[in-house]
């Protein structure tokens, strides 16, 4: 038996283009600041919490200090100190970043793709492997910050807020 096939036209053929490119961004995750297909992963640590969020697609932040558009893979873990915010339970959360209402003491960002960003520590366009650290502390904040980050173990890092000389 043999199949079928029938000539397609230059319009056919234009046609399936557009689908089939359609299909393969409709398959793909995408997200928008923090709502999409995302995973965060909260993380106690001593003096603090880390929030690990990881996005496989398109993501794209709107805030006036985090203007950035990622395609690709990207990994994020952002290092608060205090108190955990009320209503948030350690562990993971899928499809909703929490919000903290606050910017992180530190960032360590790393990206495989595509990376636009137009505020932040560095704005910049990379295409490849990006991995960034960056630091920052309140204008308003007294003291100092003692942070011991470990990336490879984030629930062994520590965050102290000292009001007085070092070491406190």
């Amino acid at each position: 038996m043999r199949g079928l096939s029938l000539p397609l036209t230059g319009r056919a053929r234009r046609l399936m283009g557009v689908g089939a490119v359609g299909a393969s961004l409709a398959c793909s995750s995408c997200a928008v600041n923090q709502y999409g297909l995302v995973t965060a992963e909260v993380i106690p640590i001593a003096g603090g919490w880390i929030e690990v969020d990881r996005v496989l697609g398109a993501h794209l932040r709107l805030a006036s200090d985090d203007l950035e558009l990622s395609l690709g893979y990207s990994e994020r873990r952002s290092v608060y100190d205090g108190a955990l915010p009320d209503g948030v339970a350690p562990g993971r959360h899928f499809f909703v970043i929490p919000s903290w209402g606050r910017a992180p003491v530190l960032v360590d960002s790393r990206v495989v793709g595509v990376i636009a960003r137009g505020t932040g520590p560095t704005p910049a366009l990379t295409i490849g492997y990006e991995a960034l650290v960056a630091t920052s502390q309140d204008a308003a904040a007294s003291g100092f910050l003692a942070v011991d980050y470990e990336a490879d173990t984030p629930e062994t890092s520590s965050v102290k807020r000292c009001g007085g000389p070092y070491p406190c």
